[in-house]
Parts: C-alpha cells; structure tokens; sequence
C-alpha cells in the first residue's frame, strides 16, 4: 500500500454522496465537515457526531486508553443487524491499518484491539465480531480490494466499481464502512 493520491479522499466521499444510504453515518459529512452534504441527518448520527471528534483527537494523539473509550462511547449506536456506528469503526479501523502499512508503521502504535475489545461489550455479538476482526486487518475480499485501490499513488478509474461493491453491503452497512474509511484516512496522523 502507498499513500493515497490526494484526490482520492475527495473522489470516495463524491461516490459516498452520489451513491450512498443515507440513513446511517453518510450524513456524518454534513455535520463534521465545512463542506455541506445533500444527505438528511438522523437522530443515530447527531449522537455520535459530537463524540467522533475524540475519537479522532485520540488517533492524532497516540492515544490508545481515549481512543478505546471514543470507540465504546459509540459503539451500538445505529440502525442494522451490525449498527452503523460499529461498521464506521471497522471503516476507520481499516483505514488507520492501511495508513500505518503505507508509511511502514504497522508495528508501532495502533490502538484499534483496544478499540475493538472495549467497545465489544456495547453491541451484538455479530457485531463484536466484525470489530475484532476489522481491528486483526481481517477484512471482507470487497473491503481489501477498495482499500488496495483507494490506498495507491495514481487515482484509479476502478475507485467507483470497488467503492459501489462495498456500498452493496446491507442496508448501509456499505456506506458506513466506507464513511468510515473516509473519515479515519482523512484524520489519522499524516
């Protein structure tokens, strides 16, 4: 994996708001950023809107103890068999891994077991499951082919077929994860 092309953030969020789900965490683009999103927000995402920026704060910081409870804080909040809140942390958590692998510091600091393992208890246990394997870098074939095509030096003209293979996933699920990863390569330390 390489740094993203620095149009790549830009060009995922656009297919996010083209071709997403509204109804989980999309809408986190409206409330979190300057530029505003067509996307409708939901009592789910206001919620964890003012508790995200900790989560981020953390990651930028190094902090594994803030990171874990920003997760927790979080964690079984949202619509879906596996809540919106947890595929957005699964999305970030994948997105922290492959920042790390692309400036080659996957064995160095990386809070996302803790991440995972406390904000387990606060959800289903399908759910729990798909965090603790996100925070392992074990990822579905869809997700890994996104992130290999997101996490490239060149823009690739595949970054829409890989993203609208994730955005499939569930009722928004898809969009989550993909939020997610948004979100987490835009805030974690560069």
């Amino acid at each position: 994996l390489q740094l993203p092309h620095p149009a790549a953030p830009q060009a995922l969020r656009e297919i996010i708001l083209s071709n997403g789900k509204p109804e989980g965490f999309a809408p986190l683009f409206t409330i979190l950023e300057d530029d505003p999103s067509p996307l409708p927000d939901n009592l789910y995402v206001r919620y964890a809107a003012e508790r995200i920026p900790a989560l981020f704060a953390a990651l930028r910081q190094k902090d594994a103890e803030a990171a874990a409870e920003a997760a927790y804080s979080i964690a079984g909040c949202g619509i879906g068999l596996t809540p919106s809140a947890d595929d957005f942390l699964c999305g970030v958590m994948a997105s922290v891994l492959a920042s790390a692998i692309a400036r080659g510091e996957q064995n160095e600091w990386l809070p996302l077991t803790a991440m995972a393992e406390r904000a387990a208890p606060r959800t289903n246990l399908i759910s729990a499951a798909f965090l603790r394997q996100a925070a392992a870098g074990q990822l579905s074939s869809d997700v890994l082919t996104l992130i290999r095509t997101l996490y490239s030096s060149v823009l690739s003209l595949r970054l829409p077929s890989a993203a609208m293979n994730v955005i499939a996933f569930g009722e928004t699920s898809g969009t989550d994860i993909l939020t997610g990863i948004y979100f987490g390569q835009k805030n974690y330390p560069n």
